[in-house]
């Protein structure tokens, strides 16, 4: 499903509304027309009729207390703002705070965002009339793109080891890896979805499973739940990477930071559109993930965009007076970035996952449907950036 805006008939000449309608007809393009059709009714009427009108009294209730207290606009009038946007252009509800559009004249830009129920069409559109079906079927397989990366002499992280899916393995051989911890990542995975850290303990023999969700198993709960994760992809063993100490006091949990850079390719020119980190933190025995706009010229933090709730927490980071420190590394982390997506010179954009360790950037890995949300919170719309496609 994509926007089903009510103006389409009346705003079909305009750009915004061109490129959304687009995205409408791209979404599931390999499904028979007719049965789209049945599919976007159906979504629209069910949304329209209820999924839209609870989810927006969820969010607003859940959100609207703190804007009123930063903004001063009443929860009537935010959840009034939020029906429009859910009913009149079928846009989740959350996209009212993420976007800001409770904000003066931002109600004006909403055609210029991209929602994420049109993501995987916004990045088929961007590829389209390029060869790169190879391309993203590389960067989707980490391993190989490993391969290829540390071929071409980029710092990649190493793979300690390769499972098959399916495969019985001993976990012992765990074990006998490294006395460091280790991170398992499917290797087709994104989002972090099936990752997991194991903490290992030779001498006992004995290990300790941690999901980045925050659940911790040992003992045979841990073998359990290994055997059930290797049953269902290939995986890699890595090892858990350390952050650079001058970052160390940017977080309260002993967890890998990471640095998320977004490179474009237009005419030839590979050039980079975004960057942020991504923070783990715990506050009041809760996990958050902070991002951290980064400067891409100078490498300096900006303020804390998410999360929306909790960001009293900030002050745990001391983000709030790092607005004027550059991260280490900063220029070979680009490099990496732009000489990774040299590699795969036919993709619009990939959005590269870095870790600046004491010894310098390690590139972890590329995704090529990268979530617009957070890089527009940071940006504005994406529609208005010179490297989208001009041709419709």
């Amino acid at each position: 499903m994509g926007l089903i805006y009510c103006n389409y008939l009346f705003e079909w000449k305009e750009k915004y509304s061109r490129i959304h309608l687009k995205l409408l007809f791209l979404n599931y393009n390999k499904i028979h027309p007719m049965v789209r059709l049945f599919m976007n009714v159906f979504y629209f009427v069910r949304w329209v009729s209820f999924s839209g009108w609870r989810r927006s009294f969820t969010i607003t209730r859940f959100l609207g207390p703190q804007i009123q207290k930063e903004t001063g606009l009443s929860i009537l009038r935010q959840l009034v703002g939020v029906l429009y946007l859910v009913l009149y252009y079928s846009v989740p509800p959350i996209n009212y705070y993420y976007f800001k559009f409770y904000l003066p004249g931002r109600r004006k830009q909403i055609l210029s965002y991209v929602y994420n129920l049109e993501l995987p069409a916004f990045h088929v559109w961007c590829n389209q009339g390029r060869y790169v079906t190879d391309e993203v079927d590389l960067v989707s397989n980490k391993y190989l793109f490993a391969q290829k990366a540390f071929g071409a002499g980029l710092p990649v992280v190493e793979t300690l080891l390769y499972i098959h899916r399916g495969r019985q393995i001993n976990h012992q051989v765990l074990l006998n890896l490294s006395s460091q911890p280790l991170f398992c990542k499917p290797n087709r995975g994104s989002s972090g979805n099936g990752a997991f850290c194991i903490n290992t303990d030779g001498k006992l023999g004995t290990f300790k499973v941690s999901t980045l969700a925050g659940e911790s198993f040992g003992g045979d709960a841990a073998e359990v739940f290994l055997t059930r994760q290797f049953s269902r992809e290939d995986y890699l063993v890595e090892p858990f990477l350390n952050n650079h100490p001058e970052m160390a006091h940017l977080t309260n949990v002993l967890d890998t930071i990471v640095l998320r850079v977004i490179t474009v390719q237009t005419n030839n020119d590979r050039s980079v559109y975004c960057c942020y980190l991504e923070i783990p933190y715990q506050h009041e025995n809760t996990p958050f993930l902070g991002v951290c706009p980064v400067d891409e010229g100078t490498g300096f933090l900006q303020p804390l965009v998410l999360p929306l709730v909790g960001k009293e927490s900030a002050v745990l980071l001391n983000l709030d007076s790092l607005t004027t420190w550059a991260l280490p590394y900063w220029q070979e982390s680009i490099q990496i970035a732009l000489s990774a997506h040299k590699l795969v010179a036919n993709l619009a954009s990939v959005a590269w996952d870095i870790v600046i360790s004491e010894s310098g950037p390690v590139l972890l890995e590329g995704n090529t449907n990268w979530d617009v949300v957070t890089p527009q919170i940071i940006k504005g719309g994406i529609l208005n950036e010179a490297w989208i496609p001009s041709q419709l």
